[in-house]
């Protein structure tokens, strides 16, 4: 006797949209139906096996170097962090993708504004890791060669964390470069505040988190651009974990933190907004005299 199907009184619309041109994926997600029924059904009605999905029009040339702006600047080191480059196993033009969790949803959908794409913002869930909690997000992703090319002379490429550093002619950029580091920071970077302790007043911490050589770049390139920076606290940098490929680096003096503020935000227009208010937490609350035991 076959099993009863869940949410039966949805199957005539199941066949409705499949017959409509819908993935069994999309049909599922709005009938509440198992995809193993809806897969049975498309298979009953003699529908591909493969639809293909609606195209979106976007503008290709939005990185072109020959061109380069805050814009393009700002996205490509937010690209750096958290971007995907890769190309289907099923071959066509090099995808192009941009996921971050739900509470971000926003930014993604500034992204894809400046895209000029004309198709929504996907949501979906995710892991962090194989076997972890799923969690939602929001991404935008599209197929061009084009753009993959042009990301890479930004040094964002197909398995980018094994790249070698800051591309040499965005090094002579100073125009460009807080824009690109304030996008890598919002990618990959965070502002904390610790304290106070019993014994130990406020601090706070800047941490830029990535791999060897590109860090380095990036720690050279602050060291030359800001004014007076007091320093560094790992000059190479150091791992996050023992076990971990991915390293850090930070700045912790209040006046460190002062000039970083003002090196990438003054003149600017586009930011995640969250890391914003983290950092201008960081550099306006005030210190606190340590407490005697």
């Amino acid at each position: 006797m076959p099993r009863p199907v869940h949410n039966a009184d949805q199957l005539p619309l199941a066949d409705a949209l499949l017959a409509a041109g819908r993935s069994v994926r999309e049909v599922a997600r709005h009938t509440h139906l198992d995809r193993g029924v809806v897969r049975r059904r498309r298979d009953a009605l003699a529908l591909p096996t493969f639809v293909k999905g609606p195209t979106y029009d976007f503008d290709s040339n939005v990185f072109a170097v020959d061109h380069a702006d805050e814009h393009s600047a700002y996205w490509a080191g937010f690209m750096s962090a958290d971007g995907c480059i890769y190309r289907s196993p099923q071959g066509g033009q090099m995808r192009v993708k941009l996921a971050l969790a739900a509470c971000d949803a926003a930014h993604v959908a500034a992204f894809n504004a400046w895209l000029q794409r004309s198709g929504p913002v996907l949501t979906s869930t995710a892991r962090v890791r194989s076997g972890g909690h799923r969690f939602p997000t929001a991404s935008v992703e599209v197929s061009s060669d084009r753009l993959a090319a042009d990301l890479a002379e930004w040094g964002v490429v197909p398995n980018k964390t094994q790249r070698t550093g800051l591309p040499t002619w965005l090094r002579a950029r100073n125009d460009l470069l807080p824009h690109f580091v304030r996008g890598y920071f919002d990618g990959d970077g965070h502002v904390s505040l610790h304290g106070p302790y019993e014994t130990k007043q406020i601090t706070r911490v800047l941490r830029l988190t990535g791999h060897g050589p590109f860090l380095a770049d990036i720690a050279t390139v602050l060291a030359t651009e800001v004014h007076a920076l007091a320093g560094l606290r790992h000059p190479q940098p150091m791992r996050s974990r023992a076990s971990d490929a991915h390293r850090h680096v930070q700045w912790s003096a209040v006046s460190d933190l002062e000039r970083l503020y003002t090196y990438l935000y003054v003149g600017a227009t586009v930011w995640l907004p969250r890391k914003r208010v983290a950092f201008e937490r960081a550099v306006t609350t005030p210190s606190l005299a340590r407490r005697r035991r």
